[in-house]
């Protein structure tokens, strides 16, 4: 058997680079869009629970920054551990 150099590449039949738990990432784009509706908060929650599902995380999270006090806001979360604070201190 010839040793593999860096440039060498394992093809298997039936994979893309654009399929996530197969569906090819345009199906999951139009699924998504989908789901999505006018009240922009909810599209939020929406996108960050097909975000953690489509990678496959444990959590995932939206923040966004309070210039008033100064911190840093959960906004958004889907599976988030328990007691996580919702803004940093």
């Amino acid at each position: 058997m010839k040793p593999k150099s860096f440039c060498d590449i394992n093809i298997q039949e039936n994979t893309s680079p654009y399929t996530i738990g197969g569906k090819n990432s345009i199906q999951r784009i139009g699924d998504l869009f989908s789901l999505l509706g006018s009240n922009p908060e909810q599209n939020i929650r929406i996108i960050i629970q097909q975000a953690c599902e489509v990678l496959n995380c444990t959590c995932s999270l939206y923040n966004r920054l309070d210039d008033e006090n100064a911190s840093l806001i959960c906004w958004a979360g889907y599976n988030l551990p328990p007691g996580f604070p919702p803004q940093d201190s």
